[in-house]
């Protein structure tokens, strides 16, 4: 049967208008048509946004011009909450350290304009719309039971117009109206321990929660604090206009009678620290911001739940018809925008490849779960009224591990910062051929800066000097990029430490798994295998933790943890076959590196022992690598030494001034052909296309320097000096070098 329609997405909302507009681009060729019951622009609660949904605005095609038309840029977030001894306030600094302007997609929005460029775009991309228009009924054809039985060839709509359409797939995202759970009785799970109320409203001032820095044009923070009754949010959305809304618990609420209402609402707004002076001279204007209605205050209840059925054959609930969480880390408008992205890849999977619907279906609800649940388990922390700071950072980085490797490079205070950004991906990511996964995390910093996770950060200036020998504190810089480079030292330090240890894990179960998985880069969902593991400590949540894995590895390192043996050892066995400098080998020693680090961090490995001591001064490392690479420089700069994971190979880094070049090292035993490059006696060399006559003249003079001395270290002692070197795997030593004078290193 020829349908009308190939898609019918019922509500014009972000999650709605986004999933037409990445359809429209991905699969022109379908047929998409969006039924709305309201008439835009329609009046909807101002919210606060975090950076993590522009990436798909971008592919949407509407970043700019939400960014065009959204009068109040949001520079971050200050919480005013906890005890005394935890601290006034905490902030959450969203703005780009160069320009100290929010980056694209931190705004504070009003809605009725938001929502209106989002609807106006899908119906130029070709997508019909039709506003004004409910949903009666939404019915299977052949009268297949949904959502259970085979996957219908197509559905018919019965509109409010009396106007009756079909459609292959169907997609609610009508807010929380829920149709289709309504209309299908889909069961919904609610968090009763999240069971809380909003009361909201309109001011109208002139005063605005200024923090102790300059503000850019046009910028505004928002404001959480707690009161009498709850807490109170403090959002700016216009030049002149905040949204102003007490958040409070089923109890309190069902103790105020309706009549009382606007009165409780004025107390307990003005009864929290901070926005009681902010509303000193505000005016009120009531439930909508154009003052229409100033004798009303709105309310909103059904509060945090979850489908528990949001995907089936032929149908997609998406937004807040899947879920609703509570709004203290603003992810309404994220969560929207990643399952508007997960939906549309979905479709266009189904469009364009063969793919197992039900394994599709299981899998859309799984990621969306586990992409929700980790807001939840934070307001859960949030709403302990005696919480501080760093449990709320300590959970955010539970959170954090929970979705994979970026985790392992941050700080907790980091990892808090970065779930208020929006920074919540998958530990699958790291199966996806089509995104790039680097060593070391910097997939971490795809779209904010390292220094917007760093703030915090002190320099020391420590040098170790003779010190190095028996160990020091390591440099943290507050330079954005030594301040990435830092959080990779750290990582590295807590890798020696398992390097050389003989790690058990103790009371888990794993299983082999597979699913489909994407990314709001990709237009697809992938077919991946994966590790699921399932803790089984007492006090451990529901969620288990996953991992990649690949066909050869499918349980990665996990039955080797049982302290028989080194980790280095394990390794080593594992990697047999697969030569250094191979795409293969970096993508197994990352992802068993990546999995041993975050169940460490985790508390799940046992026997780790501490991180052995720098290297003294007779190590090789002084004998042979360093003193060939500083005896070949005539000029001064800084200079950095990298071992990698497993000491198979050294970066060189050159810093001079605004110069920077680069050479590496690679032990000749097992090398990749293709990695060869310039081979000298135990070390094949490759270095930065860098035309400087500095970096020339050391080019040239480092090669025959180094060949010479490997030859006499091998003669000496009859092996290659890389074997001693991977007894410092990871190991970073930074050479402030100067000619002529005498040399110091330290840890960086």
């Amino acid at each position: 049967m020829t349908t009308d329609y190939d898609v019918v997405i019922f509500g014009g909302g972000p999650a709605g208008a986004l999933t037409a507009c990445l359809l429209a681009k991905q699969c022109p060729e379908l047929r998409l048509c969006i039924l709305e019951k309201a008439s835009f622009p329609r009046h909807h609660i101002g919210e606060s946004t975090l950076p993590g949904w522009s990436s798909v605005l971008e592919r949407a095609g509407v970043l700019e011009a939400i960014d065009e038309h959204t009068v109040v840029k949001k520079g971050g977030v200050v919480f005013n909450w906890g005890p005394a001894e935890a601290g006034e306030t905490w902030t959450v600094d969203f703005r780009d350290p160069k320009t100290k302007r929010p980056p694209p997609g931190s705004w504070f929005v009003n809605r009725e304009v938001t929502d209106t460029i989002i609807l106006e775009h899908a119906e130029k991309l070709g997508c019909t719309v039709w506003q004004e228009t409910s949903v009666e009924t939404v019915e299977p054809a052949h009268g297949v039971t949904v959502p259970d039985g085979v996957a219908p060839e197509y559905y018919t709509v019965q509109t409010s117009t009396q106007k009756s359409i079909t459609a292959r797939w169907v997609v609610d995202a009508t807010g929380q109206t829920r149709l289709l759970s309504r209309l299908w009785k889909l069961p919904l799970h609610k968090h009763k321990d999240l069971n809380n109320f909003a009361l909201y409203g309109y001011w109208r001032t002139s005063d605005f929660f200024k923090p102790a820095w300059e503000l850019s044009e046009s910028e505004r923070w928002g404001l959480f604090s707690v009161s009498d009754d709850g807490w109170v949010w403090f959002i700016p959305i216009d030049e002149d206009i905040v949204s102003v809304g007490l958040v409070t618990d089923k109890e309190t609420l069902s103790s105020i009678p309706t009549e009382n209402l606007k009165e409780r609402y004025f107390s307990s707004a003005r009864s929290a620290a901070k926005i009681d002076a902010l509303l000193e001279n505000a005016t009120y204007l009531g439930d909508r911001p154009d003052g229409s209605r100033p004798e009303r205050v709105s309310a909103i209840q059904d509060w945090s739940y979850r489908s528990l059925q949001s995907c089936g054959p032929g149908w997609f609930v998406v937004g807040d018809s899947a879920m609703f969480v509570d709004p203290v880390l603003s992810s309404g408008l994220f969560l929207a925008a990643r399952g508007a992205s997960m939906v549309a890849n979905a479709i266009t999977t189904l469009v364009r490849t063969d793919a197992d619907v039900d394994l599709l279906c299981a899998s859309y609800q799984q990621t969306y779960s586990e992409l929700a649940d980790a807001y939840v388990r934070m307001a859960k922390v949030w709403y302990q009224r005696n919480t501080r700071m760093d449990s709320w950072h300590w959970q955010a980085q539970r959170e954090r591990l929970r979705a994979g490797a970026p985790s392992l490079y941050e700080r907790d205070q980091d990892a808090f910062t970065a779930l208020a950004l929006g920074a919540m991906g998958s530990p699958l990511d790291a199966t996806l051929k089509d995104v790039n996964q680097e060593a070391w995390g910097t997939e971490f910093f795809i779209w904010f800066t390292a220094s917007q996770l760093f703030a915090g950060s002190k320099e020391d200036d420590s040098c170790l000097d003779n010190s190095l020998m028996r160990g020091a504190t390591p440099v943290v810089p507050t330079d954005p990029l030594r301040a990435r480079d830092s959080s990779r030292r750290e990582v590295a330090g807590r890798w020696r430490a398992l390097l050389y240890s003989r790690p058990v894990i103790e009371d888990v179960q794993w299983e082999n798994r597979e699913r489909y998985h994407t990314h709001e880069a990709m237009e697809v969902w992938e077919r991946v295998q994966y590790i699921d593991v399932e803790p089984k400590l007492e006090g451990w949540d529901e969620s288990s933790i996953i991992f990649p894995c690949t066909p050869d590895m499918p349980s990665s390192v996990l039955p080797h943890l049982d302290g028989s043996r080194t980790t280095m050892a394990i390794i080593q066995e594992l990697l047999d076959g697969h030569p250094l400098g191979s795409k293969g080998r970096d993508m197994r020693v990352k992802m068993v590196a990546d999995m041993m680090l975050r169940l460490q961090m985790m508390g799940l490995l046992q026997n780790v022992e501490e991180q052995p001591a720098p290297p003294r001064s007779n190590h090789t490392l002084f004998k042979v690598l360093i003193p060939s690479v500083l005896k070949s420089l005539d000029v001064e700069c800084q200079v950095l030494f990298e071992l990698d994971w497993l000491g198979e190979s050294c970066t060189i880094r050159f810093l001079k001034e605004e110069q920077r070049a680069w050479m590496k090292c690679f032990d000749l035993g097992n090398i990749d052909p293709s990695m060869l490059g310039t081979v000298s006696a135990s070390s094949a060399l490759r270095w930065s296309r860098f035309d400087e006559p500095w970096f020339q003249r050391f080019v040239e003079a480092v090669r025959p320097r180094l060949d010479t001395q490997e030859k006499r270290y091998r003669q000496q002692e009859g092996r290659s000096h890389w074997e001693e070197n991977r007894d410092q795997a990871g190991i970073g030593l930074c050479f402030d070098f100067k000619p002529g004078t005498p040399l110091t290193a330290r840890l960086f």
